[in-house]
C-alpha cells in the first residue's frame, strides 16, 4: 500500500490549511514492490540489477562476456570434483572424526531420503553441482554435502537460537522439518569462466539441480518436499555465515529425518 503526502479532498484539490510540499519529494511509506521498481529503473543512475540481461549479454563485439568453453571446462569440472574437500586418508580418521560430529556418513543421506550425489541427479549431476553447493542443516550443524564423498563435512555448529533463527527467516514459516538443506550459488565458479554471463548460468543449473533433488526424493520416499524460494536473504546469510554475494542461498528445501538412518542412531551435536 502506497500512501503520499499531500492529502487531497474532492477534485484533487489539497484539504484546507495543509501545506502543500514539493511533488520531487513526495513521500512514500510503504512503497509496493512495483514502485520500487519502477523508482530503481527510472533513477538518475539506475540500478545495476536492472540490467542483468544488458550486464550478462553476449555481443561479437564485446569483451566482458564469453560464451562457455566446453572443452575448458571439462578439465576444470574433472578437477574441482576431484580434490574439493577429498582430504587424504593420513590427514584424517573418518571414524574418530565421526565419533566427534565433525563427519556425517552419506551413506546415512542415501538411507533418509534416497538420494546419492550425483548419480541421482542425472548424467549433467556433476555440472549441476559445479556452481552450487548443498549445505544441510541437521542436529545443530551446517554440513556441506559434495558428490562422491563417503561424508558430509561440518561447515560450522550452531546454537539452538542461531537453529531457531534461521527457521525463522524462512517465508512461509516451513512445515515442522528436523533438516533443511540449502541450495547455494557460488557465482564465482562461473563468472570467472564466462563473466557476468555466468549468473544466468548459475541460476538456470541452481533451479535444475533444485528440481533433480526434489524429484529423486519423491521417488525414493514417495513425497516431495516443498521447495521455499522466499526468505529473509541478509538474515539468514549472517546467521548461516554466507556473505550473500560470492555465496548466496538460491533456495531452501525443508526434510524430515529419522535418526535411525544414523549409523549410530544417536543425535549429533
Amino acid at each position: 500500500m502506497e500512501t503520499a503526502f499531500p492529502p487531497t479532498g474532492r477534485g484533487g484539490v489539497p484539504l484546507d490549511e495543509t501545506p502543500v510540499s514539493d511533488p520531487a519529494k513526495t513521500l512514500v511509506l510503504r512503497p509496493s514492490p512495483s514502485a520500487t521498481y519502477q523508482a530503481r529503473l527510472t533513477a538518475r543512475t539506475p540500478d545495476p540489477a536492472e540490467f542483468f540481461h544488458v550486464n550478462s549479454s553476449l555481443s561479437p563485439a564485446g569483451a566482458h562476456n564469453a560464451p562457455l568453453d566446453d572443452s575448458e571446462f571439462r578439465e576444470i569440472l574433472a578437477w574441482f570434483h576431484g580434490s574439493a574437500f577429498a582430504p587424504h586418508d593420513d590427514e584424517w580418521d573418518p571414524r574418530e572424526a565421526e565419533a566427534e560430529g565433525a563427519v556425517l556418513p552419506a551413506a546415512a543421506v542415501r538411507d533418509a531420503w534416497g538420494v546419492d550425489l550425483p548419480g541421482s541427479l542425472g548424467d549433467d549431476g556433476e555440472e549441476l553441482l559445479y556452481g552450487t553447493d548443498l549445505m544441510l542443516l541437521l542436529h545443530g550443524r551446517l554440513y556441506r554435502w559434495f558428490p562422491g564423498r563417503d561424508w558430509l563435512f561440518t561447515d560450522s555448529r550452531l546454537a539452538d537460537d542461531t537453529v531457531a533463527a534461521i527457521h525463522g527467516c524462512l517465508l512461509p514459516a516451513a512445515p515442522q522439518a528436523d533438516a533443511l538443506l540449502f541450495v547455494v550459488g557460488v557465482a564465482p565458479r562461473w563468472t570467472a569462466l564466462q563473466g557476468p554471463r555466468g549468473y544466468r548460468r548459475l541460476l538456470l543449473t541452481a533451479g535444475r539441480l533444485t528440481d533433480r533433488l526434489v524429484r529423486a526424493i519423491a521417488d525414493a520416499t514417495g513425497s516431495a518436499p516443498p521447495v521455499l524460494l522466499d526468505f529473509y536473504d541478509d538474515r539468514m546469510h549472517g546467521l548461516l555465515g554466507l556473505d550473500g554475494l560470492e555465496r548466496a542461498v538460491q533456495a531452501v528445501i525443508p526434510l524430515p529425518w529419522q535418526d535411525r538412518a544414523a549409523h549410530d542412531g544417536g543425535s549429533r551435536r
